[in-house]
């Protein structure tokens, strides 16, 4: 897992053509303007799903996983908890979707806060719970989840 601010997204270029791929769509082709739904930035390889939602209990989340892509989450608006923890402290709610590349889980991990402006990488060995409420209330978030092929 890798949390930093989107500005620091040169620090990560080398470690892969498509990570560098998705990183250079949410700082040259993303705007607040865009609208939700999918953008192809290199076909199946790397795309970016845009959606607007609002932030949920911790009950109402369910930790995840990926195994043929890597998330790059960002936070272009808003602010949510992202639940982390290894795979190896959760134990599986679904079997594993390979349409959709997704399986759920059943467990607890600490909460990392997600401001604006800020992004996770979330590799296939990260259990994540995205989507978390910060207060008491449920709060307007704008997210680009970049998909990245492993």
């Amino acid at each position: 897992m890798i949390f930093d601010k989107l500005e620091n997204d040169k620090t990560y270029e080398s470690l892969s053509e498509n990570l560098q791929k998705g990183f250079k769509y949410l700082v040259n082709d993303f705007t607040l303007e865009t609208a939700d739904g999918r953008y192809d930035i290199d076909g199946d390889k790397v795309f970016a799903l845009v959606s607007s939602y609002k932030t949920k209990s911790y009950d109402e989340g369910a930790f995840e996983s990926h195994k043929k892509y890597l998330d790059i989450q960002f936070v272009a608006s808003g602010e949510e908890f992202m639940g982390v923890t290894g795979l190896e402290n959760l134990s599986p709610k679904t079997d594993f979707n390979y349409e959709n590349d997704i399986v759920f889980y059943n467990g607890d991990g600490p909460l990392i806060k997600l401001p604006t402006g800020y992004f996770m990488v979330l590799f296939p060995q990260d259990g994540h719970k995205p989507g978390i409420m910060t207060g008491d209330e449920r709060k307007d978030v704008k997210k680009v989840v970049v998909k990245v092929l492993y």
